[in-house]
């Protein structure tokens, strides 16, 4: 436990022959820490068998119903500001957890933005495990929870001390003795905001049980693509990576780095990704079957050798190619393992040998721009882009009707949260508005959360879907329709038969997301997420929020139905966002449409031919009016 030994287990002779054991080691309570490791280890004494060899089965299985048993008491945590995000949101969850957020009324739009902030914050601050923020209207429950206040709201049972000034406080929950609440009272919604903005942005003291709001100071805008968690540069060090340590790991146990890259990166047709190593460790002696693997997504690269380097950090270097393993579009994992082989009659003496990772290692993605093809709803599923593109979310708008369900607001908030893990910044800037109020964010990405029934204030945008809402059904649009059509006529010609995920007119789904160019802006784009009703939606966000990431979100149109979601590729306007030069976009679209170059050849053709049939009758009529020409096309005098 902790890299430190717990038991030495041998198997009795019994267990040996009938091929099953049981044991029982105790855990000491004073080596847990926060973040625990615990390890299994399978060690042979007779020397032959500490060789490293590759058999078709393990020779001992830890079966699965082994478990790890705690007994512990619950402690009252203090009152004390200086934990945040704790005990509200955790840095490293090892499962699904709930915050409630409680307002006294329904919320107003600056509200939401106040509470939009706060729960980005705390996804910022998480590196593993979603939180879900259910939205209750008026009244407290067990457990912690996050109260939201304005001048004169009150809540049964809470008392809180009185004040002019915008306070956070954290006090005890009076229906559960081990909860808390953080409590954000203030006179106005803007007050509210700017306190939120000020505890993301680490201007409000953070001790005792109460701060107030001093003076806000608000960064400048982010730019495009220049998230926090995210690696938007064509080389990084793995120090970087790594929080700017040194890399080391013991035995063979491997390192992941776990590189978030950006999501509108396109690497053009030849991708020229490697990895540059510089690597040593403290062996005195290695068998030379040592190697080093790299694995990118599991898939591993070419092994390079080991030699011992007595403690040297930098006594080889290496390049591995990555460019022909499976890359995920955001979201990677890249693993380094160092395969530590004793010299012969070492193998059993117990001897453990460090790997280092020298300061010069660097991963390269070659020459990749900025460019993404939209729709493309696998990018807000693992990103939450285009929104994110943004890390303050200065360019977005997210409409939600003022009478939104607690299911509604709840779904805001859990994809606020996920936008903020994903970047690592909190969303400063988020403007929430009323659906009726979209064209006046013409120059922002929309995200539409409701219900069916909010397409009624949103003409424009729902008579530019690919799939329509019309007197209770959902419906293609004509040019989807076409596209659908003329899909299945090759689909037939081909022998393929109509798939259960096929859409069919007149289907019912409990939820929809979708995806298009926004009909106010070129290059902005509007996602709506809507369920039937309040009940689809809370179902719908349950199913979202505990998959996402989610790699079978996809394509244009992406339907709720039957507890999943089912995608579709409807026919719709495509566009591009990103700043790639124009001659990089030609590049890098042209190879996805060849019939656009067959098409331009074949226009060239007939320019050139056309042009040549000209100039040959200007010559014949000139010959006929008795001009003759040198052999550099330039007219001379006739010949009589």
């Amino acid at each position: 436990l902790n890299d430190t030994t717990l038991a030495a287990i041998t198997p009795s002779a019994t267990e040996l022959a009938s091929r099953h054991g049981e044991v029982t080691v105790p855990l000491p309570a004073e080596l847990l820490v926060r973040q625990n490791r615990l390890t299994l280890r399978l060690a042979d004494s007779s020397g032959a068998g500490c060789n490293v060899t590759q058999t078709p089965t393990a020779p001992i299985r830890v079966d699965g119903d082994s478990s790890l048993s705690l007994r512990e008491e619950r402690l009252v945590l203090a009152n004390d500001l200086s934990l945040l995000p704790e005990p509200f949101a955790q840095r490293a969850a090892t499962q699904d957890l709930k915050l409630p957020v409680v307002f006294a009324h329904q919320p107003s739009s600056r509200v939401l933005e106040a509470a939009g902030v706060l729960v980005s914050w705390f996804g910022s601050k998480a590196q593993t495990g979603p939180t879900s923020y259910p939205v209750s209207l008026g009244a407290l429950s067990t457990g912690n929870a996050v109260v939201m206040l304005l001048n004169g709201e009150t809540l049964p049972s809470l008392s809180l001390p009185t004040g002019d000034r915008p306070r956070i406080s954290i006090v005890a929950n009076p229906l559960d003795a081990y909860g808390k609440l953080l409590v954000f009272s203030a006179n106005t919604p803007d007050e509210l905001l700017e306190l939120t903005q000020a505890l993301a942005l680490g201007q409000v003291q953070l001790s005792g049980n109460e701060t107030t709001l001093g003076s806000l100071v608000l960064p400048a805008r982010r730019s495009a693509d220049d998230a926090p968690r995210w690696i938007h540069t064509s080389r990084v060090g793995l120090e970087a990576l790594n929080d700017g340590n040194p890399v080391h790991t013991i035995d063979s146990n491997p390192w992941n780095m776990y590189l978030r890259l950006s999501p509108d990166y396109d690497y053009g047709p030849n991708r020229d990704i490697y990895l540059h190593l510089v690597y040593g460790n403290d062996a005195a002696a290695l068998d030379p079957q040592s190697n080093l693997v790299v694995r990118l997504n599991g898939a591993p690269s070419d092994s390079v050798p080991v030699r011992a380097s007595m403690g040297t950090r930098a006594s080889q270097e290496a390049n591995l190619s990555l460019e022909t393993l499976p890359a995920s579009v955001f979201a990677n994992t890249l693993q380094v393992q160092f395969y530590f082989v004793p010299p012969t009659g070492q193998a059993c003496n117990g001897t453990h040998y460090a790997g280092t990772l020298g300061s010069g290692s660097y991963l390269d993605l070659g020459k990749p721009v900025h460019l993404a093809q939209l729709p493309n709803l696998h990018l807000f599923s693992v990103a939450g882009f285009p929104f994110t593109r943004m890390a303050d979310l200065a360019e977005t708008a997210v409409l939600v009707s003022d009478h939104a369900s607690t299911a509604e607001l709840g779904l805001y908030l859990d994809l606020l949260s996920y936008f903020g893990s994903q970047t690592g910044y909190p969303t400063l800037r988020i403007q929430v508005a009323n659906p009726a109020e979209a064209s006046r964010y013409q120059d922002k990405d929309l995200l539409v959360l409701g219900t069916y029934d909010d397409l009624n204030a949103l003409p424009a945008i729902a008579g530019s879907l690919p799939l329509q809402f019309h007197q209770g059904d959902w419906r293609l649009s004509a040019r989807a329709r076409f596209a659908e059509t003329v899909s299945g006529w090759f689909r037939k010609l081909g022998g393929a038969t109509q798939n259960e995920s096929d859409w069919r007119e007149g289907a019912a789904p409990d939820g929809v997301l979708e995806q298009i160019e926004s009909p106010f802006s070129r290059d902005r784009s509007v996602v709506l997420l809507l369920g039937k009703d309040p009940s689809s939606v809370e179902s719908m966000a349950a199913g979202l929020m505990t998959e996402l990431p989610h790699d079978g979100i996809t394509g244009s149109v992406s339907l709720w139905q039957g507890g999943q979601f089912v995608s579709h590729a409807f026919s719709t306007s495509s566009y591009y966002i990103g700043d790639a030069t124009l001659i990089s976009r030609f590049a890098i679209i042209l190879p996805e449409y060849p019939w656009i170059l067959l098409m331009g050849s074949l226009a060239a053709i007939v320019l050139l031919a056309l042009w040549v049939n000209a100039c040959i009758n200007y010559r014949i009529r000139k010959r006929l009016m008795g001009v003759e020409f040198d052999l550099d096309g330039n007219p001379s005098a006739a010949v009589h």
